[in-house]
């Protein structure tokens, strides 16, 4: 039996797959029992204009210093329910992981949206499920208020104006210790 709990908000920066990857390979039999069994990320494109302005640097007193904004935090804890945001998508799957079977090294893929609302794509929310064992998920979904997690934000590096029924496309990724989400580079 394998039982772990190194996960946070965005459910890969304490290290979940290169550690379950090892106790698959040397530490645990083929018919071992395992919690959680898997993950599965969900996200949607959202306005969020006050966390782009505290989160994001142009001009100040004449100085053009958005060179500065490759040093800003890309992502960061957010509770979808206490701050202002617009969704401009319905949810999509970002990423599923099986625990039994995780892959090696930075994976990405561009996925295709449509856009359910008019405004700014400025950012990315991000939650997820965890299935423990068979049918029993825990989530960080909005609205789950058995938990001390919430949701991530991952600010895009561009802006994107978006209209209802607009398609968009979203590369979307991880490797070992951080998801990767962003548009596609040109």
């Amino acid at each position: 039996l394998l039982i772990s709990e190194i996960l946070d908000n965005a459910l890969l920066g304490e290290g979940v797959l290169p550690t379950l990857r090892h106790a698959n390979a040397s530490l645990i039999t083929p018919d071992a029992r395992m919690i959680p069994t898997s993950a599965v990320v969900w996200g949607a494109v959202i306005e969020c204009p006050k966390f782009k302005a505290l989160n994001s640097v142009d001009t100040v007193c004449g100085f053009d210093l958005r060179a500065f904004n490759y040093f800003r935090q890309s992502s960061f804890g957010f509770d979808l329910e206490r701050e202002e945001t617009t969704s401009l998508t319905e949810p999509f799957e970002v990423l599923r992981f099986d625990f039994r079977d995780i892959p090696d090294g930075k994976m990405t893929r561009d996925i295709d949206l449509s856009a359910t609302s008019e405004g700014t794509a400025q950012a990315v929310a991000v939650w997820f499920d965890l299935t423990l064992i068979d049918d029993i998920v825990f989530s960080t979904r909005v609205g789950e208020r058995h938990n001390h997690w919430r949701q991530v934000i991952f600010m895009l590096d561009k802006e994107m104006p978006l209209k209802p029924q607009q398609h968009f496309k979203l590369t979307v990724g991880h490797n070992d210790k951080h998801l990767i989400i962003d548009l596609p580079s040109e």
